[in-house]
């Protein structure tokens, strides 16, 4: 990562965070509509569990299925895990096959069915 797209993370997480702790979540979403899913993901990572759940759930389904498509297996599982099972199959639903199957076949067999 460079200097200036690791100044851009950080200057977009500190706006994340500021719309999350002024619970501005239309204006987050119309901010996170902007960015491309590789950079939302990014950012999601990058905060607490708790704001991570929070995030999340803003996205709408769309962008949450790009989004999980840009992150790594452990964190779909966490995220994914979050959801009720009716928002679980709208959200891979959006996303594709393939990207899909690769982060499933990298979960082991329990965190598989739970999902």
């Amino acid at each position: 990562m460079t200097i200036q797209s690791e100044k851009n993370l950080e200057n977009r997480l500190q706006i994340v965070k500021d719309f999350l702790l002024k619970n501005e979540d239309v204006l987050l979403n119309e901010y996170i509509e902007e960015l491309h899913p590789a950079d939302v993901a990014e950012i999601l990572l990058e905060l607490d569990y708790e704001d991570q759940e929070r995030f999340f759930s803003i996205l709408s389904w769309e962008q949450a299925g790009r989004v999980l498509e840009e992150v790594d297996s452990d964190t779909f599982a966490a995220l994914i895990g979050i959801l009720k099972r009716e928002q679980k199959m709208i959200i891979l639903d959006q996303m594709s096959q393939d990207d899909m199957v690769d982060l499933l076949a990298d979960l082991s067999e329990e965190k598989r069915k739970e999902i």
